[in-house]
């Protein structure tokens, strides 16, 4: 979407708290996490987490009645991505 999510880390280091994450892959915005191209590795390693006080996650959810197993399956996949970033 344009922004350079390292940089704007860089730049906001000091000041962020909270974290609402949310992973792109064009064209859709809210992708599960480790789905997309974001690097949030490398955002979270410019970040100073004892910081933050809340880290929430987004993601684009089309449930369909008879893939449960397949959604529940990328839910504990971006669950993963996100314990091994932080």
């Amino acid at each position: 979407m344009g922004t350079d999510i390292i940089e704007a880390a860089i730049t906001l280091k000091e000041r962020v708290r909270t974290v609402h994450l949310s992973d792109y892959l064009h064209p859709k915005r809210h992708v599960f996490l480790g789905e997309g191209i974001l690097d949030f590795r490398g955002f979270m390693d410019h970040l100073d987490l004892s910081k933050l006080h809340a880290v929430t996650i987004e993601c684009d959810i089309e449930y369909k009645e008879n893939d449960v197993g397949e959604t529940i399956r990328r839910l504990k996949d971006a669950l993963n991505y996100v314990k091994r970033i932080i």
